[in-house]
């Protein structure tokens, strides 16, 4: 148990995806909006790992059908947060663009930053892709 124990602490610590997130998150929304996403990153770590000591990492190796459904789940929510990026992208274009000596921050609902943070974790394992 204690190797387990260091091994998750040494992949936890490591600069990845979350820490990439985390950092954008404040820089465009601020330190509430990153303190959000870390408080996300770190709810999306407990799910995976309540579901992983569930046995659902169990499950999803014994049957293929629940294994396609989980990566099926998986894209459609991936496609909707693209389009959801897409669609903020456009608005944000169409905005009149700021003062030149102004920087603005982008106001980042709450709830928005917090789902940043966590939409990666419970759906992929620790070295997951980016988002």
């Amino acid at each position: 148990m204690l190797t387990f124990t260091l091994a998750a602490i040494v992949l936890v610590v490591i600069p990845g995806p979350d820490m990439a997130l985390i950092t954008r998150s404040a820089l465009t929304g601020g330190r509430r909006a990153g303190l959000l996403a870390t408080l996300g990153g770190v709810l999306g770590l407990t799910v995976h790992g309540a579901a992983a000591s569930a046995g659902l990492s169990a499950l999803l190796l014994a049957s293929a059908t629940a294994f396609t459904v989980m990566k099926a789940v998986g894209a459609v929510y991936l496609v909707w947060m693209g389009v959801q990026t897409l669609r903020t992208a456009a608005r944000t274009r169409r905005e009149a663009a700021p003062a030149a000596d102004e920087p603005e921050r982008a106001a980042v609902p709450p709830l928005t930053a917090l789902r940043r943070g966590s939409c990666p974790t419970p759906s992929t394992p620790r070295s997951r892709c980016s988002s």
